[in-house]
């Protein structure tokens, strides 16, 4: 039963025949199949070393175990592939990132990454603002979501490689001091590793899942020069702002065109508002501004038709 764990499926019995004699000759074709390969594991076809296949079966497995344990650290994906009868992905192991503590300064420990020691509510907000716009986290986003409905918790560690000291994750909001913002350091490299179990301390092996690069704009740029020309006497104007009596039929007053006015400079600062006006709703944007009007007193966008069809009726017992 353990060789169809190896992509052998003619290990398992079949329910037709399980005779002594038809076990017996599906076990010795089974166990000649797994001697081959751990020999293809072991030695290379055009290895010349290789002992005789007519040595006893028990004592060439024995030897080939032993050489292909020694060809895994130069030909992992041979061996593999020799074991399984196929090509497989493998993963190698690697050593576990030594993270830099608070008190090392010296050069080499620059060199490592530092732990940023982020919270699990932060990397929650953080993996949940960042699925929305990159897939492949968002694959990940429904394996934890597996996972957690599995009652298997999900483990994030969240070190930093930082050029000069820094000790804050760059995902998180800049901070202030001394009345400008705190910048990370230029060339920040923020690695965020995630498992379904505990992380491994020594070796460990996995999939790189995704990574990108952000630029953090400065609190203050120089945009623009100024200087002095001739303003042509003649020029298009920019805008252009059309305003109808509110009430059909009736003459413009004063009190009346300051009233469109004033509408017309509020909804201007409507349509204008960025990120931090906005707070959490700043997640929707970009986003349109439309009017509407039940009374029909003014063109208003319908979106009539569109709908999406109805929802199914919920039957009972379901959530």
């Amino acid at each position: 039963m353990d060789a169809a764990l190896f992509d052998l499926p003619e290990a398992l019995p079949r329910a037709l025949d399980l005779s002594d004699d038809a076990l017996r000759a599906r076990a010795d074709a089974v166990a000649a199949t797994l001697l081959r390969r751990q020999c293809r594991a072991a030695w290379p076809p055009d290895n010349p070393g290789a002992p005789s296949t007519l040595a006893p079966p028990d004592d060439l497995m024995q030897t080939a175990a032993g050489a292909a344990q020694q060809r895994i650290a130069t030909a992992p994906d041979a061996v593999a592939e020799a074991l399984f009868g196929r090509k497989r992905l493998v993963l190698p192991e690697l050593d576990a990132l030594r993270v830099r503590s608070d008190t090392e300064r010296d050069e080499a420990a620059l060199r490592r990454p530092v732990n940023v020691h982020a919270t699990p509510e932060a990397v929650r907000r953080w993996l949940h603002a960042m699925w929305r716009v990159r897939a492949p986290l968002e694959r990940w986003r429904k394996v934890s979501l597996y996972a957690g409905a599995l009652s298997v918790a999900t483990h994030t560690e969240v070190t930093q490689l930082e050029p000069s000291p820094h000790g804050r994750w760059a995902a998180l909001p800049l901070t202030i001091a001394e009345g400008a913002l705190v910048m990370p350091p230029s060339g920040c490299v923020t690695l965020c590793r995630m498992s379904t179990g505990p992380l491994a301390e020594q070796r460990w092996c996995g999939l790189l899942l995704d990574e990108w690069t952000e630029v953090i704009p400065n609190d203050r740029e120089l945009t623009g020069v100024a200087f002095h020309y001739d303003d042509p006497g003649a020029e298009a104007p920019q805008v252009v702002l059309v305003a109808v009596p509110p009430v059909a039929g009736q003459r413009w007053t004063r009190e009346v065109l300051f009233d469109v006015l004033d509408d017309t400079f509020e909804r201007a600062q409507v349509r204008a508002g960025d990120a931090s006006l906005l707070g959490p709703l700043s997640r929707v944007l970009p986003a349109l501004c439309l009017g509407a009007n039940s009374a029909n007193q003014t063109a208003s966008t319908l979106f009539t038709g569109l709908q999406a069809d109805p929802a199914p009726p919920r039957t009972e017992g379901s959530t």
